[in-house]
């Protein structure tokens, strides 16, 4: 797991819950937040903004915890990187 990625989405439900970053840990699930399923599609809203990615809805109902927002804001990244490094044709 990415250490920067995992501190970013920890900044970024910290934020949003408005609480101390120390209190979201990689361990942390929403009902342990006290978050509910909206409060999740909200973060999940804010970490596409952050990263610059987009979360499939499909993908987005499945997460419950920090653990899981980390390992796919992950994926989404190495997916995107690929997808970069692909190199463009010249005109």
């Amino acid at each position: 797991m990415d250490n920067e990625v995992c501190e970013r989405v920890r900044r970024v439900v910290a934020k949003y819950k408005g609480c101390p970053i120390e209190e979201v840990t990689v361990e942390s699930t929403f009902e342990g937040l006290g978050l509910d399923s909206l409060d999740g599609m909200n973060l999940l809203f804010e970490l596409e903004t952050e990263f610059g990615i987009s979360i499939l809805d499909e993908e987005a109902k499945s997460i419950r915890s920090i653990r899981q927002m980390v390992e796919g804001v992950e994926k989404l990244l190495a997916a995107q990187s690929a997808g970069a490094a692909v190199p463009e044709r010249s005109a």
